[in-house]
């Protein structure tokens, strides 16, 4: 009789934030956080919020080939956080609420008013440009 083994196929988890090059290795002590998902079924302000938070991480990666058919497969390693992992949903005050070290590019951003406008800008497509 054949056997056949049947290997799992595993996706290599690759920092999304351009200039990062830190992929998954076993042991490295570093973690990988998927784009926040929008969350549509406890209501509108939830809604609101993920969807706040999901485009101030996509404003923050900046990367110009970032697809909404990819958002799944986006990883961001825990280098771009400042304890090393995000914020809850509900902490918007927090600082690793989304990605905030080692973005690959010189803009701060620090708080909600800083945040929103820099989505506005990217959604307008004025970040595009900018480099």
């Amino acid at each position: 009789s054949w056997r056949t083994i049947v290997r799992p196929v595993t996706m290599v988890n690759f920092c999304a934030v351009v200039g990062c090059a830190n992929k998954a290795k076993k042991g490295d002590g570093r973690s990988f956080f998927r784009l926040p998902a929008v969350v549509t079924h406890l209501g509108e302000e939830d809604y609101e919020l993920s969807k706040r938070r999901r485009d101030a991480w996509i404003a923050r990666i900046r990367r110009e080939d970032l697809k909404p058919e990819s958002y799944r497969n986006v990883r961001v390693c825990s280098n771009h956080f400042v304890t090393g992992k995000p914020a809850l949903l509900y902490d918007t005050t927090n600082q690793d609420w989304a990605p905030s070290l080692n973005l690959g590019h010189s803009v701060k951003v620090s708080d909600g008013k800083e945040r929103y406008a820099l989505v506005v800008a990217f959604h307008q497509g004025g970040l595009a440009s900018r480099k």
